[in-house]
């Protein structure tokens, strides 16, 4: 594997950048979490969850007709688990979905670098290009570190893809 080949300095200049994005993106998170972003939008999974814990299914109202207004029945299942195993508040919630949502999809995206990337990089190579292209090019673009914090379901949908 590669990284037997390399010294500790040269370890530690490979994975400067990656870490260093990664502190700005727990940053971000930290700062959003402080402040409470979340869309306005996102409190309609929260209150389709409350309902399906409560007993009334997918409604909007308690005890009103079954309805779909949501714009994903997973990211709803998601955060309805979520608030049946936690006792968030609905902000918290719903930042703690999308949240892992975003680091479930760096993750994701790190670990298959090693089977996309061209053969010819081997023996982990193709990890390492994705630690140090795609990594710090997601966390330190704000359309990502935003959308991992809005409490929406675009965070999942960026999973899905990955």
């Amino acid at each position: 594997m590669i990284v037997n080949k390399l010294d500790k300095r040269q370890i530690a200049g490979i994975f400067s950048l990656p870490f260093l994005a990664l502190v700005y993106l727990a940053y971000n998170l930290f700062h959003d979490f402080q402040q409470g972003v979340v869309f306005d939008d996102a409190y309609m999974f929260f209150r389709y969850a409350t309902n399906i814990l409560d007993g009334h299914g997918i409604a909007w109202n308690p005890g009103g007709e079954q309805s779909y207004g949501t714009t994903s029945l997973l990211y709803l299942f998601i955060v309805t688990l979520a608030k049946a195993l936690f006792s968030l508040n609905a902000s918290d919630t719903l930042f703690l979905c999308s949240a892992t949502c975003a680091l479930g999809s760096l993750i994701t995206l790190i670990s298959t670098g090693r089977f996309t990337i061209s053969p010819q990089l081997s023996e982990g190579r193709g990890v390492l290009l994705m630690v140090w292209v795609a990594l710090p090019l997601l966390v330190f673009s704000s359309p990502f570190t935003d959308h991992a914090t809005t409490g929406m379901d675009t965070s999942l949908s960026f999973l899905s893809n990955t």
